[in-house]
């Protein structure tokens, strides 16, 4: 489960976008509200048996949760995309430690003072 998120990440997402706090913001918006339906996805690809779907979402999800600072989230990510990758069987429990560590990363990220960044 992600213990804290990264700031260094972060930081280099805040330059890259010119430095405004306000944009920052806004994007973290659309990644706390993106992130739960990619985890859905995700859920869906799996009971379906769709591999391709499972290794492009977990790819999407891992950049993400990397640009946002929630590396235990993007390193479960990775993982994930990898076995996806060489058509390995896919564990539930794989896909459940996911949203866990997702969910967590949310509540983090969401209390966090952008202002610290």
């Amino acid at each position: 489960m992600c213990r804290q998120i990264s700031r260094s990440p972060l930081q280099r997402l805040l330059v890259a976008i010119g430095g405004g706090r306000d944009d920052l913001d806004e994007l973290r918006s659309e990644y706390l509200s993106m992130a739960p339906e990619l985890v859905q996805r995700l859920i869906g690809a799996h009971a379906r048996g769709d591999l391709e779907t499972l290794r492009i979402t977990a790819h999407e999800l891992k950049y993400n949760a990397r640009d946002f600072g929630a590396e235990d989230l993007a390193d479960l990510c990775e993982a994930l995309e990898r076995r996806a990758r060489q058509g390995a069987d896919i564990d539930r429990g794989e896909l459940d430690k996911i949203a866990a560590a997702e969910e967590n990363a949310r509540v983090l990220l969401a209390r966090l003072d952008l202002s610290d960044v």
